[in-house]
């Protein structure tokens, strides 16, 4: 098993120098960003055309493709660096992810499906420690115990959207990386699912990168990203 990484102290959440990107080495770069930083505890709003590369860039941030060429730090560790396990150990201990699908096991119990994100970031918390963080969580979602043994395909779209943040924040991550994750929702639950998320987010001093096409939900942020203004690529597609 991979030790814990730890973070250094007094970097940038994320930092991108010279990035490039392309699939498959192609010659058609999806992603060449010069530079950006986002500082830590900010929460940024990043939004952009279809096939801007938005999707690609999550993938990029949370380890799961590795850059061309150039250089990706989270909180000062460089992920271009890493193995392809050092990083899916690194994303489990440091990076929440909620997908715009949620991608719970639908097999699974809810309790199952939320265990098994702390099962892959082996901190080693306590059963006591892991269920007092989790119902917490719960209570703050307004999500009743009683789903905690259901299978999370028995669970309305509102509940699974719910039931993945508290999957996301079990470890109590450094950044939240959340991918247009209101698409289903109506009005109401939207502008109330954002409420609790900025909550949420503050209370654990979680960094936040938050991707969608809803320009409405860019007051809630501080900081605001349009890919365009930063990706010199040409061929940029998701």
């Amino acid at each position: 098993m991979l030790q814990n990484v730890k973070l250094s102290e007094g970097h940038p959440a994320i930092e991108l120098d010279k990035l490039i990107f392309s699939y498959d080495n192609a010659a058609t770069e999806v992603l060449n960003i010069p530079q950006w930083q986002l500082q830590q505890t900010d929460k940024c709003f990043v939004f952009g055309q279809s096939g801007a590369g938005k999707s690609t860039l999550m993938n990029l941030l949370t380890g799961v493709l590795k850059p061309t060429s150039g250089q990706i730090k989270v909180f000062g560790q460089a992920l271009n660096a890493m193995s392809s396990r050092q990083r899916d150990r690194f994303r489990a201990q440091h990076i929440g992810v909620v997908f715009q699908q949620f991608n719970l096991i639908p097999y699974l119990t809810v309790a199952e499906n939320i265990r098994l994100a702390s099962w892959f970031a082996g901190k080693g918390d306590s059963h006591d420690t892991l269920d007092k963080r989790l119902i917490n969580l719960f209570d703050a979602l307004q999500l009743p115990t009683n789903l905690l043994q259901r299978p999370s395909r028995e669970l309305s779209v509102g509940q699974q959207q719910r039931v993945a943040i508290v999957r996301a924040l079990i470890n109590q991550p450094e950044l939240l990386v959340v991918d247009e994750p209101t698409s289903a929702l109506d009005s109401y639950a939207r502008d109330s699912f954002m409420k609790l998320l900025m909550t949420l987010c503050s209370e654990q001093q979680s960094t936040l990168l938050f991707v969608s096409h809803d320009l409405s939900l860019q007051s809630y942020f501080d900081v605001r990203l349009n890919l365009a203004d930063i990706n010199q690529a040409g061929g940029a597609q998701q």
